[in-house]
């Protein structure tokens, strides 16, 4: 069993990048020498927000694939904040152009925002206990 919490997915693509968001919960832990204790206060727990990223193309050999997350914080509200510290992301690819007879490249921008604000809310929505 997982010692986390995840709230379903909402998709952002642009192109074929694909972005998903998600709050994970833990129970807060010592930290230190003595991290094997349990929680300092009982039903204390952190929260992080997950990005993240792949990019969909016919061949899977271009582009890149990961997650970014915030640090574990003390809220929901901090966590929010950290995370809207990423705005936008630019991003670049190319497709095949059938009249043109070669490679096309396009670009585009991904907006967290939404996305963020969304994983909040779905996040308060199925767990209302913990949020």
């Amino acid at each position: 069993m997982a010692d986390y919490q995840r709230a379903e997915d909402e998709e952002l693509t642009v192109g074929p990048w694909a972005f998903t968001a998600h709050v994970e919960v833990r129970p807060q832990q010592r930290s230190g020498p003595r991290y094997d204790e349990p929680a300092l206060e009982r039903g204390d727990v952190w929260f992080r927000l997950v990005l993240s990223v792949q990019h969909n193309d016919d061949s899977g050999e271009k582009g890149v694939c990961g997650e970014l997350s915030t640090p574990y914080l003390w809220s929901l509200k901090e966590v929010q904040e950290q995370a809207m510290t990423l705005g936008m992301m630019q991003l670049g690819w190319e497709e095949w152009d059938d009249t043109a007879e070669k490679y096309v490249t396009h670009t585009g921008e991904a907006r967290f925002k939404d996305l963020i604000e969304k994983a909040i809310s779905r996040f308060k929505l199925t767990m209302p206990e913990v949020a």
